[in-house]
């Protein structure tokens, strides 16, 4: 799941994340990892999470966003009938008809949309994810852009492949 995890990270311009970030991130790894068949596990054909929660095979034309891009989130008109809409990181697929919940980049808080237009990452709205993140007083990605795994707070787990505790 450590490696799952730092493949979103990798090709993502930031330097810390807001929580809602990170979290939503191990949401779509888990989802990921139960949506399709374990080849050592009881099915080879059917997935965990078709077995468990009766979830059917994932539509991959419904799959149009991207974890981390950045997004104009169209949410209705305003009164002089123009598109209102708003600046976002998407963050996850809602479900399966092509909704995703993005994350509001002024706010910082979770919203939902099924309209958007991606659009190239600006500097700008690099800043305010990391001035989003700096007011949760998150830490920064390791030097590679990636999260930082811990077996507990001050105790990384080791990026060699050793995965035992360190003291």
């Amino acid at each position: 799941m450590k490696d799952r995890t730092r493949c979103f990270w990798v090709s993502l311009p930031f330097k810390k994340v807001p929580k809602t970030m990170v979290d939503e991130c191990l949401i779509v790894v888990t989802a990921c990892l139960n949506d399709f068949p374990n080849k050592n596990g009881i099915s080879t054909t059917m997935s965990p999470a078709s077995i468990v929660l009766g979830r059917g095979k994932i539509n991959g034309n419904n799959l149009k966003a991207t974890f981390g891009r950045y997004y104009e989130v169209y949410s209705g008109t305003d009164n002089m009938n123009r598109e209102r809409c708003t600046s976002a990181i998407c963050l996850c697929p809602s479900n399966s008809q092509g909704r995703y919940y993005f994350m509001n980049i002024e706010t910082g808080e979770k919203i939902h949309g099924n309209r958007f237009t991606e659009l190239s990452m600006p500097q700008h709205i690099i800043d305010r994810v990391h001035a989003l993140a700096t007011a949760e007083y998150v830490p920064d990605l390791d030097k590679d852009g990636c999260l930082v795994f811990e077996w507990e707070l001050g105790a990384p787990v080791n990026n060699d492949g050793d995965e035992t505790l360190q003291y």
